[in-house]
């Protein structure tokens, strides 16, 4: 009999100011926090939780570049996520250009693409004063 032990990290997804739980993920201890934020992205979708426009603040751990454009680009969010150290918003800034896929014949490229310059624009300001954002006492 094969026996399998591991220890879970749980990612856990609430809404403010209720703290209701939207959505969790599990996964091995060992995972980086920033592997997760797709996966939870995924099933905050999946569960039909967030919508375009929707204001997501995530903590340090899921800092990286490609996941503030994971956000953006595929989920329509803006990501409010507390950015590292050395982090350099002007090289992030230059990452960030229309998805393909708004140019699809089946979309409305015009909405699409005004659509993503607001998201483009909030997220700009909330990272902007990023140093402001104080962390909740729950």
């Amino acid at each position: 009999m094969l026996e399998i032990k591991f220890s879970p990290f749980l990612s856990l997804a609430l809404e403010y100011p209720g703290l209701k739980p939207l959505a969790f993920v599990i996964n091995e201890v060992n995972v980086s926090e920033y592997k997760v934020y797709p996966q939870i992205l995924e099933e905050l979708s999946r569960r039909r939780k967030i919508r375009a426009g929707d204001l997501l603040y995530f903590d340090r751990g899921y800092y990286s570049y490609e996941n503030y454009v994971i956000g953006i680009a595929k989920y329509k969010i803006v990501p409010v996520i507390f950015p590292g150290i050395n982090c350099n918003f002007n090289k992030f800034f230059d990452m960030l250009s229309y998805p393909l896929n708004i140019f699809d014949s089946k979309r409305n490229a015009k909405e699409e693409k005004k659509l993503y310059k607001k998201l483009v624009a909030k997220f700009k300001s909330f990272i902007g004063n990023w140093g402001g954002l104080r962390p909740l006492d729950l």
